[in-house]
């Protein structure tokens, strides 16, 4: 989740192995529940994947639009029952749909929340349900820099009530990244015909995430690796 304005920069390359480059458009969210400048963070994820980002809200997730899209990101947000009743059930339901027929969906932080089988600890509100098990709240509310463990390397990496990953015995996808503890923080997994990828660290953020939170400065992997992550997500078929 994210609440302060970030402007993207450029940081350092992305760490995951090279993926064809992208072509075809990002429908990018940005209704309600969606944090202030997470919408903009995720778009610049997308041009960097090589995709053409579309900001949109509700309406832009119907099907004359998904029929023309690459991929769904869903970024930061700061407050997941807003997120969930703004897009509405059936357009949840058009697109798990969607994504099962062949379509891509990226979760960052919320959009990894809304991914799951439930969206709110309890358990009482679906979810996308696009991956064998669900997520739930592993780090703090207040904004933090943890070590994460990405395709093998340790990462410091922006977190805000970031979520882990809990996982049926029957999850057939790939562990991308490590919380300290061993704790899923970030994957990769078939649904039906379609590809997701998860991330409850947020790969997108800059310096500028943890000036907002007055986080001391330090090295951030930078909106390259989450650009490297989509293009490997977008490239599978």
């Amino acid at each position: 989740m994210r609440f302060a304005t970030m402007p993207c920069m450029a940081l350092l390359a992305g760490l995951l192995s090279a993926a064809p480059a992208a072509a075809g458009t990002a429908l990018v969210y940005d209704g309600l529940g969606i944090c202030d400048g997470c919408a903009e963070a995720a778009a610049e994820v997308a041009r960097r994947a090589g995709l053409t980002p579309r900001l949109v809200g509700p309406a832009g997730l119907e099907t004359r639009a998904l029929a023309a899209a690459e991929v769904i990101i869903v970024g930061g947000g700061d407050d997941l029952t807003a997120l969930h009743e703004g897009i509405g059930r059936r357009r949840l339901e058009m697109i798990a749909d969607w994504v099962a027929e062949g379509g891509h969906y990226m979760g960052l932080c919320a959009g990894a929340y809304l991914a799951g089988r439930t969206v709110d600890d309890p358990g009482d509100v679906p979810g996308l349900d696009l991956f064998q098990g669900d997520a739930f709240a592993y780090s703090p509310f207040a904004a933090r820099v943890e070590t994460v463990t990405w395709q093998g390397q340790p990462l410091r990496m922006y977190t805000q009530e970031a979520p882990g990953f809990e996982l049926d015995d029957d999850f057939a996808g790939k562990i991308v990244a490590h919380y300290a503890d061993g704790t899923p923080a970030a994957l990769l997994v078939r649904h039906g015909k379609g590809h997701v990828a998860l991330s409850g660290p947020h790969p997108e953020a800059t310096a500028d995430w943890l000036a907002a939170d007055s986080l001391p400065p330090e090295p951030l992997p930078g909106p390259d690796l989450a650009a490297d992550f989509l293009r490997l997500v977008i490239s599978r078929r």
